[in-house]
């Protein structure tokens, strides 16, 4: 009994040391697991990782699942559940992850904070095998892998384009999709080349994203995640066989940079991505294959009404007023609503009566394109006049369609107005309702051409007025008058001193003296030679260097001729002919120079002192001339340009003439980015935009070319077209009227022009200047003083209308709406309280910008003087 009750006793002790110590193990260091779904798969499967943590923690990290695309996740849960009155917790982190290529790959444990120490995850490996093909367990031998990123990703990522209907009639509606297919992580991609989609008329699909956004795609067998990059919808212009062209471009690849894999066995080993955590971007160029469509002919018919209207439509026919007086406008308006080629839609036909004057309509399209098609509006506006009373007709044919739905063509009946025409003023205004009477000459109207002429391209924010150039050129005049008037001034000055005055005229006199030399030397009156030689050398060096007769001696020469720079050689040539014409006056019976030679000598030595003299002076000369030189080479802002702006502009003006209107935008949009800038780029890019019916771009552009060069006629004709298309007519509050007259003359031309006139004046203030100083007559000095005034002032009313125009068109921040519609709101948050709404195409201005975490808004007023605030995507300054 006592050994049966020891046994016993000894249980429960083991029993509870066991329980103490699975307790404390567990308290010390808490469960954290790492599971996965499926440990072999195929290249392209998915398979979910599963990082399970028993308890509570914080401060989680995964792995980086190298050599596997991160599909989803983390996708974090908790679990609470209470278990006979004990509670426990658990905490799990869920990734799901893409294979790439086959292989063995490891997935390097998780990491997490738990009870205030940190726990990781065991190691999974998961087994990658080719699509329908099992793993080769067992096979020492090692694949020899590609060892070029680049050759392997090509593999994996490219564009294809589809069209949803092979087999169309001519003019329906086609809907092609470019798509983008990859099994890799994407860095960065752009689009090089956008389809010329030569036969069609194209409208894009208004479904560009700033992100591209993934969808799983199944192709041949094998998973990828597809993104649309480009959607059109297009409409045949002609039968037959045509062909979508493709589409090109260009993605960065982040892919597993691999060692040299080669002999050693141990290379597999570190290419592991376990160990090889190390990546790499790979460029790759991407070109969809072209697509062929097969284009059918419409059915004839015999109904006069059909224009080539190709969908499904309804027809609308509406007049302001049925009586009125003679004389009055009448606006006759008809909209075409529906599915289909509307943008190209003509009206029906029109029956007036005779004596009615009629315009040109005003043609407004607005539709947006769709996987369905294109879907909206057109309306015809006709302004019409009846000139005489009676009661008169108005009708309206009918409107003929090709159903490709139905494959049969209908008809919309149209509709006759019974207008009543009362006896008017013979004086009195046409009044135009709802079109402005300078819009008239708009009407039915087409913009310009593009300008074809090789532009002068400058910099970003290059221009005349306020440069250096500007102010070197108008403040030089006033430089060089006040150096005219200095020069002159010491001019008269120096003619005033008769020591400068000798000194000037000291070779001329010496060339007098040389010559009376020269005559007794002839004459053979040797004594009268050598004192005329004596007073010569003597003479000449007393007036150039200004020494009076009583300070004139050999030691004060020497002392100033060093004193001027002259060599030495020369001064002792002086001094030696000196000694000698001495030595012949008072010895002549000793063995010296001859006087002829003494004459040489005499000219050489005066020669080289004239000249060595004279070139100091001007070196100092020099050296000024090079200070100009130097300045105005600093100041020289018009370095040669490069050939290839004006190769890539031809390149664009080439893709609009033949109506490939995505390219040339492309090429434009290039210069401009490169920063190659000019008023014909704005301007041809702007037509461009204008012909894919994207006003708010086309005005933008406008605007931009028109404050470069504000005097051209085709750039002011085809912003008013593009402005008349838009939705919103806001009437601008009226100014002042001086204000008004300044800003009208500030613009009337550019700021550059302005400044050109102001740096004219100042020049001519030189000219009046230099008559004033130099002219005698006392009438020509009063009229050159009068008028230099007078230039003064000019110069300074130019330079103030220069200051003007650039505070008008360049300091102020107008903008332009680039979105279809935006509502203005009164706060910068989308909740707030919807004020108004803009559309596509109005000119706002920018008055204060705020940035919110959510993103930039800006505070704009519009011209009838209302005030709130927009996003800032939508709004771009000109």
């Amino acid at each position: 009994m006592v050994v049966y009750r020891l046994k016993f006793i000894i249980k429960v002790v083991c029993l509870l040391c066991i329980s103490i110590v699975a307790v404390n193990t567990a308290y010390a260091a808490p469960r954290f697991v790492a599971s996965a779904s499926s440990t072999t798969i195929m290249v392209g499967e998915q398979v979910e990782i599963t990082f399970e943590l028993q308890g509570s923690g914080d401060n989680f990290r995964a792995p980086t699942f190298a050599g596997f695309n991160v599909v989803m996740g983390p996708s974090q849960s908790s679990q609470m559940s209470i278990i006979n009155g004990s509670m426990s917790q658990s905490l799990s982190y869920s990734y799901v992850i893409e294979a790439v290529k086959e292989g063995t790959y490891k997935i390097a444990p998780a990491y997490v904070d738990a009870d205030g120490k940190r726990v990781q995850t065991n190691e999974l490996t998961i087994t990658v095998v080719k699509n329908g093909n099992t793993a080769n367990a067992g096979n020492g031998k090692q694949k020899q892998g590609s060892n070029d990123p680049g050759a392997e990703a090509q593999k994996n990522v490219f564009f294809k384009a589809s069209v949803d209907k092979n087999s169309v009639y001519r003019g329906a509606a086609v809907v092609v999709t470019y798509k983008l297919y990859t099994r890799l992580n994407l860095v960065n991609y752009a689009l090089t080349k956008m389809p010329a989609l030569e036969g069609f008329y194209s409208q894009d699909i208004g479904n560009a994203q700033a992100q591209l956004l993934f969808v799983t795609e199944v192709v041949d067998g094998i998973q990828y995640k597809a993104a649309v990059i480009k959607q059109v919808v297009i409409f045949a212009q002609r039968s037959g066989t045509l062909s979508i062209d493709a589409i090109e471009g260009e993605v960065v690849a982040r892919v597993q940079a691999k060692r040299q894999q080669g002999n050693n066995p141990l290379d597999f080993f570190f290419n592991d991505p376990f160990f090889n955590n190390a990546v790499q971007d790979v460029q790759i160029k991407l070109k969809s294959d072209p697509l062929k469509i097969t284009v059918i002919e419409l059915p004839s018919t015999n109904q006069s009404g059909f224009n080539g209207a190709v969908g499904r439509f309804t027809l609308s026919a509406t007049v302001d007023k049925k009586e009125t007086k003679a004389h009055d406008a009448i606006n006759l308006k008809i909209k075409i609503s529906g599915n289909g080629n509307i943008k190209l839609l003509d009206p029906p036909k029109v029956e007036f009566p005779p004596d009615f004057e009629t315009y040109e309509p005003k043609v407004l399209a607005n539709a947006g394109a769709n996987t369905n098609g294109v879907s909206g509006a057109k309306t015809f506006e006709y302004l019409v006049i009846a000139r005489n009373e009676g009661e008169y007709k108005v009708k309206v044919n009918d409107f003929v369609f090709y159903d490709p739905t139905k494959n049969k063509y209908e008809t919309v009946a149209g509709t006759t107005f019974n207008l009543k025409i009362l006896k008017g003023d013979d004086n009195a205004p046409a009044a135009i309702s709802g079109i402005a009477k300078n819009e008239i000459e708009y009407l039915g109207k087409d913009i310009r051409f593009i300008k074809t002429a090789t532009p002068v391209f400058v910099t970003s924010g290059t221009q005349f007025y306020a440069s250096k150039l500007f102010y070197l050129l108008l403040f030089a005049p006033l430089a060089l008058l006040c150096i005219v008037f200095i020069l002159r001034r010491k001019h008269l000055q120096t003619h005033a001193d008769q020591s400068s005055l000798k000194s000037r005229k000291a070779a001329k006199i010496a060339l007098k003296r040389l010559s009376a030399a020269r005559k007794f030397l002839d004459e053979n009156k040797s004594t009268a030679f050598l004192d005329e030689m004596f007073r010569a050398l003597w003479g000449f060096v007393a007036d150039k260097l200004q020494i009076p007769v009583s300070q004139l001696s050999k030691e004060n020469v020497i002392s100033m001729l060093n004193q001027k720079n002259v060599s030495g050689p020369t001064i002792d040539l002086f001094i030696q002919t000196l000694d000698s014409c001495e030595m012949a006056r008072y010895a002549r019976g000793r063995e010296g120079l001859s006087d002829a030679e003494i004459y040489q000598k005499g000219i050489s030595v005066i020669s080289q002192l004239a000249s060595e003299m004279q070139s100091n002076k001007k070196s100092n000369t020099g050296k000024a001339m090079l200070i100009v030189l130097y300045a105005v080479s600093f100041f020289y802002l018009n370095p040669v340009k490069a050939q290839e702006p004006e190769l890539l502009y031809k390149k664009a003006n080439a893709f609009y003439v033949s109506k490939n209107y995505d390219s040339a935008i492309i090429c434009y949009e290039q210069l401009i980015k490169q920063n190659y800038n000019a008023p014909e780029v704005d301007y041809n890019l702007a037509n461009c935009y204008y012909k894919k019916e994207l006003m708010g771009k086309a005005i933008l552009h406008y605007e931009r070319a028109l404050k470069a060069h504000q005097e051209d006629e085709d750039i002011k004709f085809n912003l008013k077209l593009a402005q008349l298309k838009t939705i919103d007519k806001i009437d601008a509050l009226p100014q002042v009227f001086y204000k008004r007259w300044i800003n009208d003359m500030a613009t009337f031309i550019s700021a550059s022009k302005w400044a050109t006139w102001a740096v004219l004046s100042m020049w001519l203030i030189l000219l009046c200047g230099l008559l004033f100083l130099f002219s005698s007559p006392l009438i020509i000095r009063r009229l050159a003083l009068i008028s230099a005034l007078l230039f003064f002032v000019s110069s300074l009313c130019c330079w103030f209308f220069a200051h003007k125009n650039d505070s008008v068109l360049n300091q102020s921040k107008s903008a332009i709406l680039t979105q279809a519609a935006s509502y203005v709101k009164s706060a910068p948050d989308d909740n707030s309280r919807d004020l108004f709404l803009l559309h596509e195409g109005t000119k706002v201005q920018v008055l204060e910008v705020y940035e919110t975490p959510t993103g930039a808004w800006v505070k704009v007023g519009v011209a009838n003087g209302s005030i709130g605030w927009l996003e800032r995507n939508g709004v771009e300054e000109i």
